[in-house]
């Protein structure tokens, strides 16, 4: 659509807002009625030229320390617009629901898993807050089913419903490799039972067929960078499977690693990065400290970090937003 717009959802619609002037340029509500139990805008994507989105399951919270925010993690239709015009181009009706973190997209495709929702993982008396959380057995996660849609009109390119057992995907284009895993977090605030997590799988992205699957400990989302991936807990490589070898420290705080091609951002007791241009270890921004998620961004040759601390009781010196920039 255009370069200078930017997409921001708030209950069932999603506005499209100009960056130089903060105009509205239009509103683009969620193809359901208005009146629908489940209407408000789940997941939220902007690729060549259409805009992607769900509407979530309202009833399915996850955590009870979100219980007054409409943040949802599933969602029972998924869809794509034309933001020019506002019209909805096609829809996928999940036999399941879609899991907002299951969803990626790379040049004219969509993938997804579509799994049953798993009861065990949603909060009806809010009275799971920060307790461990006792994880299912694998036997009580039901499979899904992986499936290619074509990001122009939604038809259906493949399906893959051979043990799909994962929770989360992301995608290189570049090398045709489709990856499934488990979300992972380094903290029980967070966790939810069906996130069992010990494992990684990889896929052809045109045709859908298994390339490998295997056994890997991790504590944060693994990352595509080129070839490899990474996260906390090992490094394997992308098209096989193999582990690769990389160390990685880093000090308390919980969050996930946010990262470009040379470098990775995360909470390590302050701001820590890691310069893999130079394959440096863990060095800090120190006087500040990340959020409990990802907010430090890199992009454009900056890193930007809005403050994540400001209702946070840690003692830091600093509550502030500010960018920085590489010598």
């Amino acid at each position: 659509f255009r370069s200078d717009v930017l997409y921001v959802k708030t209950e069932n619609k999603c506005l499209c807002i100009d960056l130089v002037t903060g105009k509205l340029v239009r509103e683009i509500k969620t193809p359901v009625p208005d009146d629908a139990k489940d209407r408000n805008w789940g997941y939220l994507a902007f690729e060549n030229g259409t805009l992607f989105g769900s509407v979530d399951l309202q009833d399915h919270n996850v955590s009870a320390r979100y219980q007054l925010t409409s943040l949802r993690t599933e969602s029972s239709l998924f869809f794509a617009v034309d933001p020019k015009t506002g019209k909805t181009k096609w829809k996928y009706q999940p036999k399941g629901t879609v899991r907002h973190n299951a969803v990626a997209i790379a040049g004219d495709r969509v993938y997804l898993i579509d799994r049953p929702l798993i009861e065990a993982d949603g909060v009806t008396n809010f009275s799971r807050t920060g307790r461990p959380v006792k994880k299912l057995n694998y036997s009580d996660v039901p499979n899904g089913t992986l499936v290619a849609l074509d990001a122009n009109t939604g038809k259906l390119l493949w399906k893959n419903e051979d043990n799909i057992w994962g929770t989360q995907l992301s995608v290189s284009a570049k090398h045709g490799v489709l990856l499934m895993n488990y979300k992972a977090v380094r903290h029980n605030f967070y966790e939810i039972p069906s996130e069992v997590g010990g494992r990684l799988a990889g896929f052809d992205i045109q045709s859908g067929k298994r390339l490998w699957d295997q056994d890997a400990k991790y504590q944060t989302r693994p990352l595509i960078n080129d070839g490899a991936i990474y996260a906390q807990g090992g490094a394997w490589d992308l098209k096989s499977g193999s582990p690769l070898p990389w160390e990685f420290e880093r000090s308390y705080g919980c969050g996930q690693i946010a990262a470009s091609k040379n470098l990775m951002l995360f909470r390590s007791a302050t701001l820590g990065y890691v310069d893999l241009s130079r394959n440096s270890r863990t060095e800090n921004y120190g006087g500040i400290r990340p959020s409990c998620w990802i907010n430090a961004i890199p992009a454009s040759g900056l890193v930007l970090v809005p403050d994540g601390s400001s209702k946070c009781t840690c003692s830091y010196q600093m509550k502030a937003w500010f960018a920085l920039q590489g010598e």
